[in-house]
């Protein structure tokens, strides 16, 4: 018998983990772009598209999984 340790690799603990907050730092990315645009009015329509598609992704990687 070996003794073998509980836990999964490094590498696959970081990977779950990074797989776990990328629906949320998507949408704070998202967020934080629709302020910045909102903010700059006078040229909002890339910022804000790029925030609302940027919260419509981490909305459906959310729902996902």
């Amino acid at each position: 018998m070996t003794l073998q340790s509980p836990r999964l690799p490094l590498a696959e603990r970081a990977g779950a983990i990074a797989r776990a907050l990328a629906p949320d730092i998507t949408a704070g990315i998202g967020a934080a772009l629709f302020v910045a645009g909102v903010d700059m009015i006078h040229r909002p329509s890339a910022l804000i598209a790029a925030g609302l598609l940027c919260l419509a992704v981490g909305l459906l990687a959310a729902r996902r999984s």
